[in-house]
C-alpha cells in the first residue's frame, strides 16, 4: 500500500452490509467485494479522526456529473435525494491503455451512516475480487467508511445515506491526494465543480 495508508493484517468480522447501523468499535470492518480478494486487509485512513477546518461544498440534489467510465480518471459524487449519495470512481484506460489506478480514502459523518450499499444501488458500480469497502466504523465523534479499489474502464463505488451533514472526504489516487479529480454537481447551478483541497466537506441541497 502507499505510504499514506497503513494496512492491518488478520481476520475481519462481518457486520450488516445494507442498512448498516454501526460495527462495534472493537471489530474489524468486513471486506466487501464479490469474494475475499488479494487486496484484503483493513485500510486505516491517513487521517484517523474526523477532519476539522475544512472547506465545505454543496451538492445539488438530482444533479449529474458528466464523466464516462474509462475515459476520465477520477471520482464522481451525486445526491439523488437529500442526505442520499452515490459515490463512484473510474480510471481512464479506455483512452490511455495504461491499466488500473488505485483509489482509496475515507468519508466521515459526525452522525450516523444509516445505509451502505457496496457496488451502488442496483449494482451500478459493482465491486470486483480484491476491491475493498469497509463496513461502517465507529470513530471518535462519529462514523467512517473506507475504500480501496483498483479501477480501469468501469465504475467502482458505493451508495450510502447519512443523518448528519456535512460529510467529510479525504480522497487519494495512486498514492496522492487528488481533490481536483473529485467532481460533483454544485448547488444551486448544477455545474460540475471540484474541491480546492482534500480533506473537504460536502452537504446536499
Amino acid at each position: 500500500m502507499m505510504s499514506q495508508a497503513v494496512r492491518l493484517g488478520g481476520g475481519v468480522s462481518l457486520c450488516a452490509v445494507v442498512m448498516v447501523a454501526a460495527c462495534s468499535s472493537s471489530s474489524m470492518p468486513p471486506e466487501l467485494g464479490n469474494e475475499p480478494g488479494v487486496d484484503s486487509g483493513v485500510v486505516v485512513s491517513p487521517i484517523a479522526t474526523i477532519p476539522t477546518s475544512t472547506t465545505d461544498y454543496q451538492v445539488l440534489v438530482g444533479g449529474t456529473v458528466p464523466v464516462a467510465p474509462g475515459v476520465q480518471v477520477g471520482y464522481a459524487l451525486t445526491a439523488p435525494q437529500k442526505m442520499t449519495y452515490t459515490f463512484r470512481w473510474t480510471g481512464d484506460a479506455a483512452v490511455t491503455g495504461d491499466g488500473y489506478q488505485n483509489f482509496y480514502g475515507s468519508v466521515w459523518t459526525t452522525g450516523h451512516f444509516t445505509s451502505l450499499t457496496p457496488g451502488c444501488v442496483n449494482q451500478a458500480c459493482p465491486l470486483e475480487s480484491g476491491d475493498y469497502v469497509s463496513g461502517v466504523m465507529q470513530v471518535s465523534g462519529g462514523e467512517r467508511i473506507d475504500w480501496d479499489t483498483n479501477a480501469s474502464t468501469g465504475w467502482d463505488g458505493f451508495s450510502f445515506t447519512t443523518d448528519t451533514e456535512p460529510l467529510y472526504f479525504d480522497v487519494f489516487i495512486d498514492g496522492s491526494r487528488h481533490p481536483e479529480l473529485f467532481e460533483f454537481a454544485a448547488a444551486p447551478s448544477g455545474n460540475t465543480s471540484e474541491p480546492a483541497a482534500s480533506p473537504f466537506g460536502m452537504s446536499s441541497m
